[in-house]
């Protein structure tokens, strides 16, 4: 596994098969990024202390949970490029494992949305 693309959405679930453009067509996509192998380490986290929920996934992608925005905005507003990861070496190619880049924050949306709002958080594998 190469690391992850994080969504996180203000609709708590996305119909199932309905295409990941409609989020940006209705304007429920918050902040999205890709990151590194330990990307998802801070939704686990939140899972433990039980602030966010797995929900699962579909058909294997993608691993889906939801959490309440006063949990998830501090953390989306703060995300730095520098993570704690490791590199991953295959046969052709060679990842820096500790990463977030091509940060987008729709900051006019996150600045709308009620604390108390349910949140969707998806983390697509990038291998």
């Amino acid at each position: 596994m190469l690391g992850w693309q994080i969504y996180i959405n203000r609709s708590p679930t996305r119909p199932l098969g309905s295409a990941f453009e409609d989020s940006l067509k209705d304007q429920s996509l918050l902040a999205s990024w890709l990151t590194g192998v330990n990307g998802c380490d801070w939704i686990g986290k939140l899972v433990e202390q039980g602030k966010a929920k797995y929900l699962g996934t579909y058909g294997g992608y993608p691993r889906s949970y939801s959490a309440k925005a006063e949990h998830v905005i501090p953390l989306i507003l703060s995300l730095q490029s520098k993570i704690e990861g490791p590199t991953v070496i295959g046969d052709d190619y060679a990842y820096i494992g500790g990463f977030n880049s091509d940060i987008e924050l729709f900051l006019d949306r996150i600045k709308v949305c009620p604390i108390d709002e349910e949140l969707s958080i998806e983390a697509w594998d990038q291998s």
